[in-house]
């Protein structure tokens, strides 16, 4: 699978890991386009945050492991953060209850809207 290379498809990583050591209030962002780095500011109450980030202007490939029939065509995922997910996964669909709260995922959702804009350089509002 070769994912889109632009931004829009990536921001929402380093977002989730922003929003959940941050928690949710953030209050102003900003996308400085700098050559093919973004860095997107994020201004809170007593404290900001960085993110930046390049467009590489290609695809890379990934792909997705796991354990099929007799083990065929599919390698063995080893690492235990993929093993955590899915055992997390699996949870969710059990209990019906999110790992996360969900105004985090409201919160990066305004933030990526923003970041998104063709507004560059200028502090946007949430």
């Amino acid at each position: 699978i070769a994912p889109s290379v632009h931004l829009k498809d990536y921001w929402v990583h380093p977002l989730e890991m922003l929003v959940s050591k941050m928690e949710v209030g953030a209050k102003k962002v900003r996308h400085i386009v700098s050559g093919a780095h973004h860095i997107l500011q994020i201004k809170y109450e007593n404290k900001d945050a960085l993110i930046v980030m390049a467009e590489m202007g290609y695809a890379q490939d990934f792909f997705v492991s796991g354990n099929g029939q007799n083990g065929q065509n599919l390698k063995r995922c080893t690492s235990p953060y993929f093993v955590n997910e899915m055992r997390d996964v699996l949870r969710f669909f059990k209990e019906k209850t999110p790992s996360f709260d969900y105004q985090q995922t409201l919160e990066i959702m305004r933030i990526m809207d923003l970041a998104l804009t063709e507004k560059y350089d200028e502090w946007l509002e949430l």
